[in-house]
């Protein structure tokens, strides 16, 4: 697989965000993928708790299908500090980034970086 998108600038370094975000393929071409990492730096009540992933093939501002809900562990991980999460493989144009809470219990969360595996088509 190859690595094929990161956090809007690639550094890790933390950026606020509630709700969802829209991100485009290069060039809006399809992409397959099933795997996506969050790095989760430290303990933090403001890290992300819960988000999903959504895919769409047609208008960014359309219809999304929900791909999962995920839960990551509110510390860091020495082996990989990258949280994995895996799902069935799905092949889009647009996915969707939806932050559902954090370790506070609300939806504003703060993220560092992420990143999706797979292959631009």
């Amino acid at each position: 697989m190859t690595f094929f998108y990161d956090k809007i600038d690639g550094k890790e370094d933390w950026e606020s965000m509630g709700g969802e975000a829209v991100y485009a393929f290069k060039d809006e071409r399809l992409a397959t993928f099933d795997t996506f990492t969050m790095l989760i730096p430290d303990n933090k009540d403001q890290n992300v708790k819960e988000f999903e992933l959504l895919v769409a093939n047609g208008d960014p501002t359309g219809v999304f299908q929900s791909i999962g809900k995920f839960q990551t562990k509110n510390m860091k991980l020495f082996k990989t500090p990258y949280q994995e999460f895996t799902f069935r493989r799905v092949k889009a144009k647009y996915l969707k980034y939806k932050t559902i809470s954090n370790f506070r219990g609300d939806s504003y969360a703060w993220i560092v970086e992420f990143q999706l595996f797979g292959k631009l088509e």
